[in-house]
């Protein structure tokens, strides 16, 4: 049905197919740390959206993308799978597909991207 891939950035429109603004959860969290603000603007966080539909009309919104490695960057993970996630709803609202994330998220089973 619909397939994109998105490279989504805060403050850094370069790195990135289209810049967006974080959610307000997430903004308030950069604004009180400006260390984590600044670690999101060099790095990228990218995924690949795709809706299939199967033959009964059964649409599935699959986002494949693959999380910063950094041991100790479990908040970097958790603003990237957020921002992909919020992406990744809207096209599911568009064409009523069900989520599935993949990927190599780089979490352990404590980590909040999960």
């Amino acid at each position: 049905v619909e397939s994109r891939e998105i490279a989504l950035s805060i403050g850094r429109a370069d790195a990135a197919e289209r810049e967006i603004a974080p959610p307000s959860a997430i903004a308030e969290f950069l604004a009180a740390h400006p260390s984590a603000a600044e670690a999101m603007r060099r790095i990228g966080t990218v995924a690949q959206l795709v809706v299939l539909e199967d033959k009964d009309g059964r649409r599935l919104c699959v986002a494949n993308t693959h999380l910063f490695f950094a041991g100790r960057a479990t908040h970097v993970r958790t603003i990237q799978a957020a921002l992909i996630i919020e992406e990744a709803s809207k096209l599911c609202d568009a064409t009523g597909a069900s989520l599935v994330v993949v990927g190599d998220l780089n979490a352990e089973n404590h980590d909040a991207a999960l």
